[in-house]
This record gives C-alpha cells, structure tokens and sequence, in this order.
C-alpha cells in the first residue's frame, strides 16, 4: 500500500486536472493499442503459414480428426443443414460406393460450408465451394486462397471461430477473392493498415501520455517549489543557519526533482503497468490455458532460484565493496605515517599491520570480484535453462496441434510484452518508494512552525533616537536545546558605534539576529527606544536595522541589482551614491559593464573586501538608523581596510552600528566592546579598559593577530 504521503503528493496533480487525466487515458489506450496488435500478429503469421488454404479432412492431424468424428456422432450429423448441404456436395452415384475417407471428407466439406453459411454468409460460403448450381453437385473445393476463411475452418469448434466468424461478416475485405480468385492480398494489405494505424495510435498514445505527465508533474513540482520558497522566508532558522538554508536549497531542487520523477513513473507506468500484466496474463491464459500457467510457474521459479540468487551476490559483493575500500585506506594510512614509523622504530609493528591489512582488502576484493562474476552469468543461466524448458512445452504443445504456429508468435509477443511490463512497473516502483523518501522530507520542510511572526495590530517603528535595551534577553537554539545567550543585559546610545566580540561566533551572530527578528529570545525583551521589537511591523524593523553580513554580501546578478535589491523606487544616480559613500564606485568603474556587470558565482569573482563594500552601498542605500556589519574573516590588505574605515566614519553620523569583528582599527575606535562568553557578557568596556583588564579579551585578540594576512582583499 502506498504511503499516505505519496497519496497526498499525487493530490498536487491536480494543478494540472486536464493533463493528469489526459496522460492517464493516453497511457491506458496506448496499452489497448498494444493488446490489439497481438491477435494482428497471429492473424499475419498464420496466412504466411497456411496462405489463406482452408484444410481438407486429410490434412487435419489425427488428433483433429478425432474431434470431428466425436462432434458428428454427437450433434453436426443430426443437423438438418448439414445434412442438406451433404447431399449438395456428395455426387449422388457416389453415394454408397466412396470409401470411409471420402465419406468423412464430404461430411467435413458440408460442416465448414454449413459454417460459414450460418456464421458469415452465403458469398463466403460459396467462395469455398460453389453451391449456386443446385443440379450440378460440385464434390470439391475450390482452390482459393480466402484469407481468413482458413482460420476460421480450423477453429471451427473454439469460441474463437465464433469471435473470427464475426470479424469476417463486418469485413468481406478478409475473405471475398478478387477476379484471380484470392483474398490473400487484399487481406494482407488490411492487417498491414490496421497494424499501421495501431501502431501510430500506440506510439501518439505514448507521446500524449508524455506530455500529459511532463505538464502535470511540472506543474506539481513548480507549486511544491513555490511552498517551499514561500515557508522558507516563514522561517527564521533559515536566516540565521546555514546549514537550515542548505536543507531548504536540496529540497527545493534536487529532493522535489525525486517526487517529480515518481509522479511521472506513476502517472506513466503505476496504473498502464499493472492493466497491461493483468490484461497479458489473461490473454496468454485464454490462448492456452495450461502451457501459459506452466510457463508461469517456469518464470517465478526462475526469479525465486535465479534472481534471488543472482540478489545474495549483489549483495554481498556490495558489502565487500564497502570493507575493500576501508580497508584501502587504511593501507594509505600507513604508507603516509613513514616518519612516524622511522621516528620511533615502529617498522615491524607497522609491517604486521599492513599485512593483516593487505589479507583483509585481498580477501573483501574476492568477495567482489565473485559476487560480479557469478550474479549476472547466474541470472542469465537460469534464464536460459527457463528459455530451453519453455521452448520444448511450446513446441510439445505446437506439435500435438494444441497450439498453431501463429499462436507462438502470439504467446512469444505477449510474453515480451509482459517482461516489459514486469520491468516497467519494477522500475517505476522503485522510483515511487524514492519519491515517497523525498516527499516526507517536503513535507515534514512544508509543516514546521514558522517562528518570529508578526502580531496582527503591530506597530510602525520610527528611526532610533534614544537607545538600543537588551533586557535579560536568553536564546535556546531550536533543534539542540543549546543556551546561545543567558540573561543578556546590555544598552547601546543611539549614534554609537559598538563591536560585539565573542569565543563562539554562533553567540555573536545570535545577537544581532535577534535585531531583525531573525530570531525571538526565548526570554526578555529586545527594545528600541522602549518598545518592545515584537510588537512592530517586520517591514519597519528592517527597514530601521541593516545586515551587512558576511553570508549574504552579494548574489547572482548584476551590481546595480545587487545594490538596488530590484526596487524600482532606488534610481541609478542614488545607487552610485550609496556605492560612493561605500569607496565602491571606483572599482565598479573598472569592471567590463559597470554596475551592469553580473556577479556572484555565475558571474565576474569580486575580493572579499570588494563584496563587503557592495553589502555596504546596499545598506547605505537605504538609509538606516542602526547598522550591523560583519567583517569577512578573510583578512584584509591595509588598503582595503582604510577605504572601509573611510566609509565607516562617512556614514557614522547620526547612525548606530554594531560592528561583528575583532579588527584592531575598529575595536579602537569604537565605544564600546561588548566581550561575550558561553552565553553571557564577560566584558564591556573600551578596547584600552578592556586590554588592562580582560584577560578573556587579551586572547580572542591575540588569535585575530595571530592570523596571516594576504597581499589581496
């Protein structure tokens, strides 16, 4: 049974009702197409057998013979037309002087005329033998070639011949001679053309079908992209992890992309397989009921013994993959500890070691090497020895007349169809269980809480005048249950220019996340100028409150963009001012196509210090009253750094900014430092207090001068 949540994917179809259906319908007609070409194929082999000849009594096998004498005992000769038809057909100074094998051969004459007399008409009756002349008997066949006639003579006492008789009267095509007194080529052309027409009906059925499910599984996929994308911006994890962005990014490409696959496999193949195999399975029952069950019974026998054998291999051939390859790294590992080994005389111990090492990769290798080499010769053995086996039922079967030539082609061409059916229906499962992995990722994605929301009657915040309050602010990461912050206190004057330093970066970032509602602390309250941050409009907040973050400087697209964020209200001259204030105009300049010049990773490679400088113009741009900026912990060239101080002290006035960095020219500047530690504020003081005085403080700026730094920004 399938899972409820793929149940609940295939509802997302329905964006696309008239495509579902139609590659539905078109999926199941292109199978009825198939179906229809197989009696086409017994019906073509079975004239290039006998070429439209319709048998006489001696040319029936002893078996056949048989039939028809326990039929004549037992009701044809009782029948007043064939009697009647009888005393037509016989030459009356025969009567009584003819052998047994005359007599039974005018018997079966009279019962194929009376046949096809009855079940198709007087023409076809005639075209047999010519009984328009009563008074001039006429005691054989004629020696036409009558197509279908043929066919229906020798299935005379199958329902079959019942099914044919009808074929035969709605289409005089199969059978009626033509003036050379033959039907054969106009009844080959017939089963040419509706072999044709079923042909470009089943591959038209298949084209629509594609179609069909490309348009409704695109249309699926496009609106599960779309509530991804949508709950994605719900979620404030998303803006603070990257890890949580990551997650949303695989599942809004490559784990979507899975549940499009299997909505395909099942719209083209979970439903058309599963008819097709029923519908095959019946067909070859109703031809020979006894030779298909035992060829069915051949072929599970072969995939319970063969394939499951072939399976135990594959399996362990894959789980001596796994313990090869450890093994091979670990011999790496040895190789790659010489000094080591040289430096305390470890040569004997590290010679044992690679040995036992060598043994076990060699014997994992053996393993492999066996499982590759016996599982598919095993499988293609057993498929043979079925293909031998069933090759003699057949031709048993065929030469005690229970089966004609045509009807093994027929049971030949059904057979392949089923394989493939078997194989398609297989595959298209193993792509459904797939989709149904991913869409459970989805959905789980789709039906987590979005947090950080914002109340119905929330407030405008106007620019910060008087101060920045965290009060007694605590942060527990969502997922691990870790405390970011504890009962944080802090205040920041406006139009200060504060540096937040920290042991644990997750603690520094948390911080100013909380300012954009990135995040809600789990206890306390994030105030400007009094008023609780909760209770004002996102679109205000973000508006008052600048990132300038490290992850997020740049993204695909062109520099004007980049600055601009799209909106239109932002006019170009105003953008090259913002990237002016930012020192970045100058470099803008230089590139190929200005601020036309496409960035990102598709697109020309900026330095660092150059994509910090755009995510500054970005900021500026807008006009905040309280900016956050993090440094990139690539270090910067001294040049670099001046025109970035340049641009700090030029868009300080009148602005709060917290600065992410442990940049000695900033942390000198600045205010104040705030020092965090496991969650809480170890320091706070200027850079020189801070130097006497934090011990904490010394280290985390020893490690920063401690880092290289290159030529280039």
């Amino acid at each position: 049974m399938e899972a409820q949540s793929f149940k609940t994917a295939r509802q997302s179809l329905n964006a696309a009702p008239f495509s579902k259906w139609l590659a539905i319908l078109a999926s199941i007609i292109s199978i009825v197409a198939f179906l229809l070409l197989l009696p086409l194929i017994y019906l073509f082999v079975d004239l290039l057998v006998w070429r439209g000849a319709i048998p006489t009594y001696a040319t029936l096998t002893a078996a056949r013979q048989q039939d028809f004498r326990e039929d004549w005992e037992h009701s044809l000769g009782q029948d007043s037309n064939i009697a009647g038809n009888l005393a037509k057909i016989r030459p009356a100074h025969e009567e009584g002087k003819a052998d047994d094998t005359d007599k039974w051969e005018w018997r079966w004459q009279a019962t194929i005329y009376t046949h096809f007399e009855s079940r198709i008409g007087t023409d076809a009756a005639n075209a047999y033998i010519d009984l328009s002349e009563p008074h001039t008997p006429i005691t054989i066949p004629t020696n036409n070639r009558l197509g279908i006639l043929s066919l229906i003579a020798r299935e005379r006492p199958r329902w079959t011949a019942t099914l044919l008789s009808h074929c035969a009267r709605l289409n005089p095509w199969m059978w009626h001679p033509d003036p050379s007194n033959g039907a054969n080529v106009k009844y080959l052309a017939g089963l040419f053309i509706a072999a044709f027409v079923l042909s470009i009906l089943f591959l038209a059925m298949m084209f629509v079908a594609e179609h069909g499910a490309a348009v409704a599984t695109l249309e699926s996929a496009t609106g599960l992209r779309r509530s991804v994308f949508t709950h994605a911006n719900r979620l404030s994890q998303l803006a603070v992890r990257k890890q949580s962005a990551l997650e949303a990014a695989n599942l809004f490409t490559q784990r979507i992309d899975v549940v499009q696959d299997g909505l395909r496999a099942w719209l083209l193949t979970g439903i058309k397989s599963p008819i097709a195999i029923v519908l095959l399975l019946v067909f070859l029952l109703i031809i020979n009921f006894w030779l298909a069950a035992c060829l069915l019974l051949l072929g599970a026998i072969v995939w319970l013994a063969g394939g499951q054998f072939a399976a135990w291999f594959r399996r362990d051939g894959r789980i001596a993959t796994r313990r090869s390859e450890a093994r091979m790294m670990q011999m790496k590992e040895s190789l790659s500890i010489i000094q080591l080994v040289k430096c305390y005389l470890m040569e004997r111990f590290n010679q044992n070691r690679v040995e036992r090492q060598i043994s076990d990769h060699t014997k994992a290798e053996w393993r492999r090497l066996r499982g590759d080499a016996l599982s598919q010769p095993a499988f293609i053995s057993a498929v043979t020895i079925a293909a031998i086996v069933a090759m003699y039922l057949t031709g048993r079967s065929v030469l005690a007349g229970d089966m004609s030539v045509a009807g093994m082609a027929m049971k030949l061409a059904a057979v392949t169809g089923l394989v493939w059916a078997l194989s398609s229906w297989i595959s298209a499962r193993v792509r459904i269980r797939r989709s149904m992995v991913a869409y459970d990722e989805v959905a789980e994605f789709l039906d987590r809480r979005a947090e950080a929301g914002q109340t119905i009657d929330a407030e405008f915040l106007q620019p910060m005048a008087d101060r920045l309050d965290f009060v007694e602010v605590s942060l527990r990461e969502s997922g691990t249950g870790r405390m970011l912050l504890e009962k944080v206190t802090l205040s920041v004057p406006a139009g200060s220019r504060v540096v937040v330093v920290g042991s644990d970066p997750d603690e520094t970032a948390s911080l100013v996340h909380l300012l954009a509602r990135f995040l809600d602390p789990t206890g306390g309250e994030v105030r400007i100028d009094g008023k609780n941050i909760r209770w004002v409009t996102h679109e205000s907040l973000r508006t008052q409150v600048a990132m300038v973050l490290q992850e997020s400087l740049v993204f695909g697209d062109t520099i004007a963009n980049n600055i601009g964020c799209g909106d239109t209200s932002f006019s170009v001259p105003q953008i090259i001012e913002a990237a002016k204030l930012a020192h970045a105009h100058q470099f803008i300049q230089r590139l190929g196509y200005g601020y036309e010049t496409l960035i990102g990773d598709a697109g020309h490679s900026l330095r660092p210090g150059e994509k910090l400088r755009i995510g500054l113009a970005r900021a500026i741009l807008r006009d905040p009253s309280m900016l956050v900026i993090e440094e990139p912990e690539l270090p910067m060239d001294e040049d670099s750094r001046a025109l970035l101080d340049d641009s700090y002290e030029r868009i300080q006035n009148g602005r709060t900014i917290l600065f992410l960095t442990r940049r000695e020219s900033l942390l000198k500047r600045a205010a104040k430092v705030v020092v965090l530690h496991k969650g809480r504020i170890a320091a706070v003081g200027t850079h020189d207090d801070l130097m006497n005085s934090s011990e904490l403080y010394r280290h985390l700026l020893f490690k920063e001068m401690t880092v290289p730094s290159p030529s280039v920004s």
